[in-house]
């Protein structure tokens, strides 16, 4: 339960996710830094992602990446299709401990009652076969969503 990193997909785009996270941030009354991040080349080679520094909460980073296709697919749909455009971005937060457990789970939370749609229903091809990854996002989503009631 008190792992380094908590991560998980998430069924918006990075700038509804992005706004989202700091309205959050402002609601809570946090002090935070928003600045470019590297992208992670196994969920997109071309965007960057954007982190979140809360150094009230022992140094609390959220970063959000953006998500198209893995590599192979990628390499693929290069010469096969149209560039494909997906709802889902990557959301990673870190370091995630007994101290600020609670509160991570209160700005999750804020973030779900944002959403107009459940973040773990995702319609990605990636989530359309692997039953197993659909059912390990909805259980993380929701493991911090009920450790915040």
């Amino acid at each position: 339960m008190y792992s380094r990193t908590w991560s998980c997909f998430a069924a918006q785009s990075v700038s509804h996710m992005v706004n989202h996270i700091e309205k959050t941030l402002v609601k809570s009354k946090y002090n935070y830094h928003k600045q470019q991040g590297p992208p992670r080349f196994i969920l997109d080679s071309e965007h960057p992602s954007t982190v979140f520094s809360v150094h009230e909460l022992d140094n609390l980073q959220l970063r959000v990446y953006h998500v198209s296709n893995d590599p192979f697919a990628r390499f693929f749909t290069r010469f096969f299709s149209s560039k494909q455009n997906y709802i889902i971005c990557f959301l990673e937060i870190y370091p995630v401990n007994k101290t600020n457990q609670k509160k991570v789970s209160l700005i999750l939370s804020d973030l779900a009652c944002l959403a107009d749609i459940k973040l773990w229903d995702i319609d990605h091809p990636r989530f359309r076969v692997a039953w197993l990854l659909r059912w390990r996002n909805k259980m993380r989503w929701q493991q911090y969503l009920s450790y915040s009631k």
